[in-house]
């Protein structure tokens, strides 16, 4: 049985009662990149709240910036064979 995640709305509510701000558009993007998950949810809600003084825009900005970071550090490591590992 698969269980779905909360609607935005709801989301969105869990997030304004931790006492996060931000715009109808940053908060419904915070929703759907946790998949409406409550818990997971109210976990970064707590997070972004202690780290970013509640600001969701600050919070996607740095999300997105390391993403980036992340991602140009996994082109830049060089490819090697499995077979080479510990020869």
């Amino acid at each position: 049985m698969a269980l779905s995640g909360l609607e935005v709305t709801a989301g969105q509510t869990i997030l304004t009662l931790k006492g996060l701000s931000g715009s109808e558009h940053e908060t419904r993007q915070l929703v759907e990149c946790y998949r409406g998950n409550p818990l997971a949810l109210k976990i970064a809600a707590t997070s972004i709240r202690d780290l970013h003084e509640g600001n969701i825009a600050r919070f996607l900005v740095v999300s997105t910036e390391l993403t980036r970071v992340k991602n140009r550090a996994w082109r830049c490591l060089p490819v090697r064979n499995c077979g080479e590992i510990g020869d």
